[in-house]
């Protein structure tokens, strides 16, 4: 009984097997198909990474994802290549299909969640650039506005208000202002939050690349413009401190998070802090791959064209500060354009905040982009820097 128990018991657990055995034979099969499929997947997908990040698109793409600039409804490649301000060739306008698209670097708003989610960036092996750039390679060109389409203007000052909020030039331009020092100081601190955006490499300043026009080398990247910021303010009696330090390397990711809290350690050392300055350069790719550079001709000189970036509280983080900066930012402004006339781009007044809610003096300053080499923007930077120590009073 006992044998013929074990053989129904036995007879039982096979009718159950096997029907076990088939799922799980087809459960191995899918599993294999999946790897394979997977493989080949990922072997296109490196291959197209690869691609993207050699061609510096990829670091692009990843700012636009990481800094939620409000573009994405026009589509991913949209809002990497979609077209720019109105600007101008010297001697005649662009055209709608040489358009190109502005700031990879000015866009982030710096506290929201899905920003501090994005994926790092990847950061391709230093290397050093396999020969110069082919001169006509890249294009220069002139923003100068010719018309108000598009544009707040007053005074001969053009604003972009992509911010959607009223504002008062005018106003702006004959109210005092408001950035006051008082006691010894710093009163104005200088910082990069893409401190290793780079320009394109010349005879005289070759560079080791750590990403696409990008360099940890400070000697090369906007640390180095920085310094000229810092020495031409500084031999005009304004007090400085100028933060050095890499925010957005080796990941761009968080870079305005990390930037806000050096701001924030810095302004508790040294609350006589009343002015920040974010140093970038600007980027533009037209759709075609190729590079512009912004540039004026000052003195027999070509120099790099210089962009205000202003934040606002429009994409709904608290900036009590925001029209206090853009006064400052127009009065300076007005300063620029009568020292140095061409020297500056409309300033672009935008909904993100960038970290400028800290003082009532806060800006982005944007000299050239990618296209532009080192020398032209140093020399940008001195001519900027000395109207600003104009406005200050010293």
């Amino acid at each position: 009984m006992r044998a013929l128990r074990r053989g129904k018991f036995r007879f039982a657990i096979l009718r159950i097997s096997r029907p076990l055995k088939g799922i799980f034979l087809l459960a191995l099969c899918a599993a294999a198909l999946r790897l394979a499929i997977t493989a080949g997947l990922s072997n296109r997908l490196d291959g197209l990474l690869s691609a993207a990040v050699s061609s510096g698109g990829f670091s692009r793409a990843a700012l636009s994802f990481e800094l939620g600039d409000g573009r994405e409804s026009r589509g991913f490649f949209d809002a990497l290549l979609g077209p720019s301000a109105l600007f101008s060739k010297p001697g005649g306008k662009t055209t709608e299909k040489e358009a190109v698209s502005l700031e990879d670097s000015a866009e982030q708003h710096e506290s929201e969640p899905e920003a501090e989610a994005a994926r790092p960036i990847t950061v391709l092996p230093s290397q050093m650039p396999s020969g110069l750039p082919d001169e006509e390679a890249v294009k220069a060109i002139t923003i100068s506005p010719t018309s108000e389409s598009g544009y707040e203007t007053a005074s001969k000052l053009f604003i972009k208000n992509e911010a959607g909020l009223s504002i008062d030039i005018e106003a702006m331009l004959k109210a005092k202002l408001p950035v006051k020092f008082s006691g010894d100081g710093p009163h104005v601190l200088i910082i990069h939050t893409h401190g290793s955006e780079a320009y394109t490499p010349d005879a005289k300043n070759l560079y080791v690349q750590t990403d696409p026009d990008r360099t940890e080398d400070k000697r090369f990247n906007m640390i180095r413009v920085g310094d000229e910021v810092e020495k031409i303010l500084k031999d005009r009696g304004v007090s400085v401190v100028h933060d050095r330090n890499l925010y957005d390397y080796p990941s761009y990711n968080g870079s305005y998070s990390r930037a806000l809290e050096a701001i924030g350690k810095q302004m508790k050392k040294t609350p006589s802090i009343k002015m920040i300055i974010d140093i970038h350069r600007d980027s533009m790719t037209a759709q075609d791959g190729s590079v512009y550079k912004t540039v004026c001709e000052i003195d027999g000189e070509q120099a790099s064209q210089i962009m205000l970036v202003m934040g606002s509280n429009a994409g709904g983080l608290p900036h009590a500060n925001w029209k206090s900066n853009l006064t400052v930012a127009v009065k300076l402004q007005k300063i620029v354009q009568e020292k140095y006339p061409g020297l500056m781009r409309p300033i672009n007044l935008r909904k993100e905040r960038f970290n400028q809610h800290a003082t009532q003096g806060s800006m982005i300053v944007e000299i050239g982009t990618a296209g532009n080499t080192l020398d032209e923007s140093l020399m940008a930077a001195r001519m900027f820097s000395d109207a600003l120590a104009s406005l200050l009073g010293k």
